[in-house]
């Protein structure tokens, strides 16, 4: 992490100084249990989902952003840098996001 994000390091050094992660909510939850940011439980999840960002990223699949959320992401005048994607579950009659076609795992 520390190599490939500072950014995302220092934001979790941060939080685990708070050792405790919000409530967790919605569907799917575990209702208002909280996770320790230390426990392994979250370490391992994270060191996963990193590993298979990083495979993503290697495999040459990764989208472009779509022309309406480059506008969001961009700032005005500066090249697109990357591109950006979604996983997860939508409701019926919604279909899910392309992202869970290109990296089923990461849903």
């Amino acid at each position: 992490l520390e190599r490939d994000c500072p950014a995302l390091r220092a934001t979790w050094e941060k939080a685990t100084t708070a050792r405790v992660l919000p409530p967790l909510g919605g569907a799917g939850s575990r209702g208002d249990d909280s996770l320790a940011l230390g426990s392994p439980e979250v370490q391992e999840g994270f060191a996963r989902v990193l590993r298979l960002l990083r495979e993503a990223d290697k495999s040459g699949d990764w989208p472009a952003s779509s022309e309406g959320r480059q506008k969001v992401i961009s700032a005005e005048g500066s090249a697109p840098q990357g591109g950006t994607f979604s996983v997860g579950a939508m409701p019926p009659p919604l279909l899910p996001p392309k992202g869970n076609v290109l990296f089923p795992e990461l849903t």
